[in-house]
Parts: structure tokens; C-alpha cells; sequence
């Protein structure tokens, strides 16, 4: 299970097909396909977090619950941060809009960067 979470070939051939071949990933999105394909993509990745890290798989069902309850606050956490995040990205661009559109590009590329080095909490 180490193996395949740290050497996950699903991913990998995904991301293959969408860049070298996107007439192909364009077949699969308008059959629907390609949108079940990322979701399974997804769910692969997040459980090869699991997969990946030998201590995780060595601990007790008390242990792994309680894992598991950090993982969900952080992961729901994180969501809600992105959702903020978004939120401002949206705002600032419309108020530079409104404001100065002659340097709505400019200021929206120094608030996406802005945006973008702001990855941990520490950092907030």
C-alpha cells in the first residue's frame, strides 16, 4: 500500500492525457467521463496520503479516529480559507474595476500573487 500511495500511476496517466493529448481528455469531458475520471483522481490522491505514510497505517482504530477527526477540521478549515480567499481576489478586482480600469490586469496579477504566497497560517 506504501508503494502505490507513493507511486500512484492513476494520477500520473490523467494528467498525462490532458497534456499531450487533449482532443483525447475533450472526448472524455463531453461523454462526461472526464469529470468522473478527476473526481477518482482526487479521492486516489487523498487516500494515498494515507497509503503513502507508513505510520498512519501502524496506528490503533483510537488513534486513526482521532487522526481522522483532525484531518476533517483541517481539511474543511482549508476549504473555507480558499472560499475567503476567492472572495477577496473577487472583490479587490471589481472595486480596482470600478476605481482604475485602465490598471484593472495590473492590480488583479499583484493580488493573485499576493494571494498566492499567503500559504500557511503562520503567514496570516
Amino acid at each position: 500500500a506504501g508503494v502505490l500511495g507513493r507511486n500512484d500511476p492513476i494520477p500520473v496517466a490523467m494528467k498525462l492525457t490532458r497534456s499531450y493529448n487533449p482532443k483525447l481528455w475533450a472526448t472524455l469531458e463531453s461523454l462526461g467521463i472526464g469529470k468522473l475520471a478527476v473526481q477518482a483522481g482526487r479521492e486516489r490522491e487523498f487516500a494515498n496520503l494515507y497509503r503513502a505514510s507508513d505510520a498512519a497505517r501502524q496506528l490503533n482504530d483510537e488513534e486513526f479516529a482521532a487522526a481522522l477527526t483532525f484531518v476533517r477540521a483541517s481539511f474543511e478549515a482549508a476549504l473555507v480559507f480558499r472560499g475567503e480567499m476567492a472572495k477577496s481576489a473577487a472583490s479587490g478586482a471589481s472595486k480596482s474595476a470600478t476605481n482604475n480600469p485602465t490598471n484593472n490586469a495590473a492590480t488583479s496579477a499583484a493580488k493573485g500573487a499576493t494571494a498566492a504566497t499567503v500559504t500557511t497560517p503562520d503567514a496570516r
